[in-house]
């Protein structure tokens, strides 16, 4: 149970953050590069041994404050102090590392330091002044500057306690919610009349995990209700004291729409919560011209920006209206940002710190170039719910991979042109370095560790941007150079951590470092948090997935939560579909996708391997009116392919496409499926250098690069039919493979199947399930 005395332990740093940052936002326009934090520590290393032999380095100060409802601790260090003698003042010094010296001291920095100061006094009273120092160091030229101050005790402590008295208001607000949510979730109970089958053992597991701090892998078929069956557990366990904050991850913004919905199940239930949705900066953006998912956004700049100038000054008023509406979503964001003109993505990031539950994508915890430092440069009391674990496998490897095109490096070389020459310079020669070694369309240059070469002159080209960028000065090339810089710096972060986990491949003009095991950096990530329960509807084997995650974890399975004799899955060797015999046997497919659409009732869609096959079986259906799926599909575009199943008719989609999880259609919406094919993924280098890398590991390389992927496709193909008690549904898998026992023994064991060798016992079959004959499920 939590403990009767709320505490809150904050920074010095964070709280005079809070309440006395002013002025607009940086943004991209100040360029802080990654690293600073450790060149930074070392310039503070330095300069604190120039200091004389009694100059006390790290000098930690606490106070523990009363407050109405709680106990506020606060915590600091100072970077130095030097005693005082005779008529020379004690002084506290603060070392900032810049790059470039300031004319004047920053507000917040001296904000910073006359906190240090009266905690530094409350302990010594026979001190009545100090002098407090900023020090800026130019991590470029080794120069620094200093700003002094006195610091009487009547003022310190003055300034002391205005700046806390503030601070304390919004601790107390979130003191006054904490106990209203927790006494809301003590007697909240399951949101709906009664649990599906399944759904209250995957409840209890994950709170067990939860209270344990550990790790839970759930495969729950779809239906189940995954979503609430984590959501519910884990805020409960929150309102016992068991967590700070939940993280509800997704890898797609359907899978954020499904969270939200629970969430305002549960509210509708009782539970006071607040929560905030995050969405991509760049949809979000008042500024941009194209607000979507393809469209970008240039550069924050708070002299231009009329959202990012002056933000912090407007910062508080926007964030209490905003947290007063409990759930931050896109559209509760925009209004109240509107209104106040700040910028809408800052804010939900500011929203999230006083919230309870944040429903984001993967990449806010796991992307070491995107996590969230304002929570995650420190583990703490997180727990993570992952949705749609399946999908983390593949992400986590782009999150931690990494690759150049020489052909953009060029490109913004001509676009530096004399304006910068060395770093121009730098950028041709990283290009020619690339282009000298490609001299295959596709090769794996079986590296043991990075050239030295390729090491020079990336830290080369990588420099002579930063040292540019860090000046920060407005130039027509600046938004291209600064996207180049970032990820050449992660070029050089994924380049110092090569090793048997990763392989070095040549794509034309790209060079590429691939991530083959994600689970030592994803394992790292994840002790960010305190416990992470991974659930799907294909999460199987689940040994597979723990290799492929990161680490240990209990287990659970489940079956169907609906009566399978609702489902008919018919299993057709009829054709043979992989990609050397897929012309042969095209008329075949094309008639049994005619006798499914023939035979049965209702909508009906058809996942095929790819788009080029899709349209040629369309091609042979000409006559019959088919909604296609397209490459292309714009989110507007997308819609009307759903909204179209709200009426009677056939459609086609790509398996593991937008179409083939994390749609739902329920009832007469869909009510026939056929797969055709494994759902393999595409033959290619990166998928056969995963099956010689996992072969060696574990002696399974064909199941984890193609086998497991694929099968996971497919059962996420078949989990759009039934999606509720009452759906009653078919699916047809159309391939030999099928039959065979490897691809068998990856079907679900509830499932109620038959198999059938040609098209008249596929319509034999169909036609016996939508007319109530029973069907002799086949072994």
């Amino acid at each position: 149970m939590p403990s009767e005395l709320p505490v809150a332990t904050v920074s010095v740093r964070e709280m005079v953050d809070f309440v006395c940052r002013s002025g607009g936002l940086g943004g991209d326009a100040v360029f802080r590069p990654p690293g600073r934090a450790l060149e930074g520590t070392r310039g503070h290393q330095r300069l604190q041994r120039q200091r004389p032999p009694e100059y006390r380095a790290e000098v930690s100060v606490q106070q523990d404050l009363m407050l109405g409802g709680g106990l506020l601790r606060l915590r600091g260090r100072i970077d130095g102090v030097l005693p005082g003698s005779n008529a020379r003042l004690e002084m506290l010094e603060e070392i900032k590392t810049v790059y470039g010296l300031p004319e004047g001291a920053d507000a917040l920095h001296m904000a910073q330091v006359r906190i240090y100061a009266w905690m530094y006094l409350v302990d010594r009273p026979e001190l009545e002044r100090l002098l407090v120092r900023i020090t800026y160091l130019d991590l470029e030229t080794g120069l620094t500057r200093e700003f002094d101050e006195e610091c009487g005790r009547a003022e310190a402590q003055t300034f002391f306690e205005t700046t806390v008295a503030e601070y304390a208001v919004w601790v107390e607000d979130r003191w006054r919610w904490i106990k209203r949510r927790d006494d809301s979730l003590r007697g909240l109970g399951f949101p709906f009349a009664e649990y599906r089958a399944g759904q209250r053992r995957m409840a209890v597991e994950v709170y067990r995990a939860v209270r344990a701090r550990g790790r839970l892998f759930v495969e729950a078929p779809t239906g189940i209700g995954k979503t609430m069956s984590a959501l519910y557990p884990a805020l409960k366990s929150v309102g016992e004291g068991g967590a700070e904050i939940i993280f509800y991850l997704t890898a797609k913004t359907p899978g954020r729409t499904v969270a939200k919905k629970a969430v305002e199940e549960l509210r509708a239930a009782g539970a006071a919560v607040r929560c905030t949705i995050l969405t991509a900066k760049e949809r979000l953006c008042f500024c941009s011209d194209a607000r979507d998912e393809k469209a970008g956004c240039g550069p924050c700049d708070r002299a231009e920006c009329p959202y990012a100038r002056n933000y912090f000054d407007r910062r508080k008023l926007a964030l209490r209206e905003l947290l007063d509406k409990e759930v931050v979503d896109r559209s509760a964001l925009e209004a109240v940002a509107l209104v106040h003109e700040v910028c809408p993505f800052e804010l939900s990031l500011d929203a999230a710190i006083w919230c309870d539950l944040v429903i984001a994508d993967y990449n806010h915890v796991f992307d070491p170039s995107a996590y969230l430092k304002r929570f995650f440069d420190d583990p703490g009391d997180y727990i993570f719910l992952v949705d749609e674990a399946h999908n983390l496998v593949d992400r986590a490897r782009e999150m931690f991979g990494a690759e150049l095109s020489a052909q953009r490096l060029r490109a913004v070389r001509n676009l530096l042109g004399r304006a910068l020459p060395k770093a121009a310079r730098t950028l041709s020669r990283l290009a020619t370095w690339i282009e000298k070694e490609s001299e295959e369309i596709s090769v794996d240059l079986q590296w043991k560790q990075a050239p030295e070469t390729l090491v020079k002159v990336l830290d080369d080209a990588v420099l002579a941007g930063m040292e540019w960028l860090a000046h920060n000065e407005p130039a027509p090339f600046r938004e291209e150079l600064l996207g180049m810089v970032f990820d050449m710096l992660k070029f050089q972060r994924v380049l110092g951590e090569f090793d048997a986990r990763y392989r070095a491949l040549l794509h034309a003009d790209r060079l590429v470092l691939f991530c083959m095991d994600p689970a030592p950096a994803l394992n790292k990530a994840l002790e960010r948090g305190v416990c992470t329960v991974f659930f799907s509807a294909t999460l199987s084997p689940v040994d597979s997935f723990r290799d492929v995650l990161g680490g240990t974890g209990a287990e659970l399975v489940l079956p169907g939560p609906f009566p399978p004799e609702n489902l008919l899955v018919i299993v057709s060797g009829a054709a043979d579909t992989s990609f050397r015999n897929r012309e042969e046997t095209l008329p075949v497919v094309a008639e049994n996708v005619a006798a499914l659409m023939e035979c049965g009732r209702g909508n009906t869609l058809t996942f095929f391997p790819s788009f080029k096959y899709m349209e040629s079986v369309h091609a042979r259906l000409a006559s019959a009116e088919i909604r296609m799926q397209t490459s292309t599909m714009n989110e507007r575009e997308r819609m009307d392919y759903l909204d179209a199943f709200e009426r009677a008719g056939n459609a086609f989609a790509v398996m593991g496409g937008i179409f083939g999880e994390g749609i739902d259609l329920v009832g007469e919406r869909l009510e026939q499926a056929m797969i055709v094919g494994v759902g393999l993924p595409q033959l290619c280098l990166e998928r056969d250098l995963l099956r010689a890398y996992y072969q060696q590991k574990c002696g399974a390389g064909f199941e984890y690069a193609y086998l497991y992927p694929g099968m996971n496709r497919v059962l996420q193909a078949v989990g759009r039919v039934i999606r509720s008690a009452t759906d009653r549904g078919v699916v047809v898998l159309l391939d030999r493979r099928f039959l065979e026992s490897r691809y068998q023994r990856l079907l679900p064991r509830w499932w109620r199947t038959v198999h059938v060798r040609h098209v008249k016992e596929l319509r034999e079959s169909i036609k016996a399930f939508w007319a109530g004959k029973p069907a002799s499920p086949s072994s």
